[in-house]
């Protein structure tokens, strides 16, 4: 019978899987990415995103409500003499950031040479894809140094 650290060892590896197939087609985005040609984008509108959040505290009298300050940017930029304006920031559903920029501030927008109107102002690995590959490495790792204990 296996032992219950070799179960949940197994359940963090499939849980690992699952998250990195769940978000594939963010990693191959980023993978892509790398080829994408940088071009400058002019912010030309923001909106602002934020909402109320119930933070809950122990005690309950110290539980209260809370603004989180986002917003969401609109930028412009042009490929071969057309104009693209997207809010797309990263990869993912991520149009929503804590950032800030100014309208009318220039910035670097890298776009798909493929696909012009695809394009994202961070290349940056997508964090909800980062959860699952770690896992899975934890739980790898985890599994290799049991093997070799043993």
């Amino acid at each position: 019978m296996p032992s219950l650290s070799l179960i949940v060892i197994m359940a963090v590896m499939v849980f690992g899987v699952l998250v990195a197939l769940a978000n594939r087609r963010l990693i191959r985005q980023w993978y892509r990415c790398k080829s994408w040609k940088a071009t400058t984008a002019r912010i030309v509108d923001d909106r602002d995103e934020s909402v109320w959040v119930y933070r809950s505290a122990y005690p309950a009298r110290q539980a209260r409500m809370e603004r989180v300050h986002a917003k969401s940017y609109f930028y412009r930029y042009e490929v071969d003499g057309h104009v693209y304006c997207t809010n797309q920031l990263g990869f993912g559903d991520e149009f929503v950031t804590q950032e800030h920029f100014r309208v009318g501030e220039k910035v670097t927008a890298y776009y798909d040479p493929q696909d012009p109107p695809n394009a994202v102002l961070r290349r940056e690995f997508p964090q909800a894809a980062l959860i699952g590959l770690v896992s899975v490495a934890v739980a790898g790792l985890s599994v290799l140094l049991r093997a070799v204990i043993s």
